[in-house]
Formats: structure tokens, C-alpha cells, sequence
């Protein structure tokens, strides 16, 4: 019977990130992060490298000491200081 359970719950995993993939493979991308230093992550604690792409409705967040350069595909600069929220919701 634990076999069973375990199989159960690994499938719903692999199916769960099946959907994440495929959420994140439909994302708009609108930007790159072309500077990053210190503590810069998307959402609540995924690291942005520099180079990475952001994507549209992307949270973009700074820790003490941390910022970040993002340069939209229209080549606009958004610079990013220290403890900073910002949602990329809306690019035209």
C-alpha cells in the first residue's frame, strides 16, 4: 500500500510541474535584468541572475543593500534601489 502512495503523489508532482513549465513557457517576455547585486529575486525568494529575461506580471524584489537594472525591449531603463517591491504589469 505505500508503493501505491508514493507513485500516487510523485505522479501529482510531475503533473503539478508539468503546469508550472508550461506557465512559464507561455510568459511574455518584456525585459532583462542587465545588472544585479546583492539580494534581487522575482516573486517571493526565486533569484534573478543578471541576463535573465523578466516577464510580464513579474514581481521584482530588493533586500537591504541590493539593486537591480532592468532594461525593457523598448531599451527603457527601470533602475531598482534597496528594498524595493516592483510588479511589472504593464508594458505597451
Amino acid at each position: 500500500m505505500a508503493r501505491i502512495i508514493a507513485f500516487s503523489i510523485a505522479a501529482c508532482a510531475g503533473v503539478g510541474l508539468s503546469v508550472l513549465a508550461a506557465g512559464a513557457a507561455h510568459a511574455q517576455k518584456i525585459g532583462v535584468a542587465a545588472i544585479v547585486q546583492n539580494d534581487v529575486t522575482r516573486g517571493q525568494s526565486t533569484p534573478i541572475n543578471a541576463g535573465e529575461n523578466v516577464v510580464r506580471n513579474e514581481t521584482v524584489r530588493t533586500g537591504q543593500a541590493s539593486s537591480a537594472k532592468i532594461v525593457f525591449l523598448d531599451d527603457t531603463n527601470l533602475a531598482v534601489g534597496p528594498t524595493t517591491t516592483v510588479k511589472l504589469d504593464r508594458f505597451d
